[in-house]
């Protein structure tokens, strides 16, 4: 019994250091989500600012530094919102594969004009006071929407950031979709994030424990020596091999007699030497005759605790 248990505490050792780093990893991959999406909701707050303003004369597009064109009454409201990262349910990402976001490409350079003297938008420009950078010259470059959008340097223009291939290439990437890439990635692909289970140890893994052989050597051979592979395996494995065999006798032994959802019914009275089945760990029904017969047994009064809401 005690190398049985000495094996289950090792194996639930190691299962329990594999569970902690797949949280790591989906806490990692919640993390950088939620922050990539808190840069895409900061654009997007953004460009409502420059358009949504009650003076008339108050947007994102202007004819020339001191004229902006009113289009807030033509353009409207927005009419789209974001959905809540709590309602997005168990689904994987479907835009993000292993290569990483398949539908963000590269794209050749834009414009924030169309031509001399007409409307532009001031989001796209880094030249002097033209845009919402205020008085800034931007030499290396503003990103918009946590670095795909990259402007120009001191001047208009704007080119997005190939993000479709950091898998082979991320020198040039937004270091907020690379980290939300590379933590998603990871907890998707851990085998220990797609579904707890458990699972009976079995006799095989019991006869290659360390701890089991350390537990049999102390219990079973009355040698309180510290464990030693290289000394006691010759010894110690060819016992356990006899002790524990691989035959569902091990099983039925060890867990049959735990596993078994069922109750003797001449345990609560009935005329059978059959088992009855239990709903499920709930059934408290089945549960409080046992325990109600059980007591008139012992000559003691049943009460409530007994034929009602106990816990077993």
């Amino acid at each position: 019994m005690i190398s049985v248990l000495a094996a289950i505490q090792e194996k639930s050792k190691t299962a329990l250091a594999a569970s902690a780093a797949s949280i790591t990893k989906l806490t990692m991959a919640v993390a950088s989500g939620s922050l990539l999406r808190g840069r895409i909701l900061e654009f997007l707050e953004l460009l409502a600012e420059t358009r949504q303003k009650s003076v008339a004369a108050r947007g994102c597009l202007s004819q020339n530094v001191g004229s902006l064109i009113n289009g807030k009454a033509n353009l409207g409201d927005c009419g789209q919102q974001t959905t809540p990262t709590s309602k997005l349910g168990k689904k994987k990402p479907t835009k993000i594969a292993a290569a990483a976001f398949t539908e963000l490409k590269s794209a050749s350079a834009g414009d924030d004009q169309v031509a001399g003297n007409t409307a532009k938008c001031g989001l796209f420009t880094t030249d002097s006071s033209h845009g919402v950078l205020d008085t800034a010259q931007t030499a290396n470059g503003a990103a918009y929407l946590g670095g795909y959008v990259k402007l120009a340097a001191n001047g208009p223009g704007n080119s997005t950031v190939a993000l479709n291939a950091l898998s082979t290439s991320t020198a040039t990437a937004s270091p907020d979709f690379k980290a939300a890439w590379r933590d998603i990635a990871a907890a998707a692909t851990d085998p220990a994030a797609q579904k707890a289970s458990y699972k009976p140890i079995t006799s095989a893994e019991l006869r290659v424990s360390a701890a089991a052989k350390a537990a049999y050597k102390l219990a079973v051979l009355k040698d309180n020596r510290k464990y030693k592979k290289s000394v006691d395996n010759a010894i110690i494995e060819p016992l356990m091999a006899k002790d524990y065999p691989d035959s569902q006798d091990f099983e039925d032994t060890w867990w049959k007699p735990v596993n078994t959802n069922s109750i003797g019914k001449l345990a609560y009275s009935e005329d059978s030497e059959e088992n009855e089945e239990l709903t499920d760990s709930k059934d408290s029904g089945k549960k409080c005759k046992f325990n109600e017969t059980k007591v008139k047994a012992s000559n003691v009064p049943a009460t409530q605790a007994h034929t009602g809401e106990i816990l077993l």
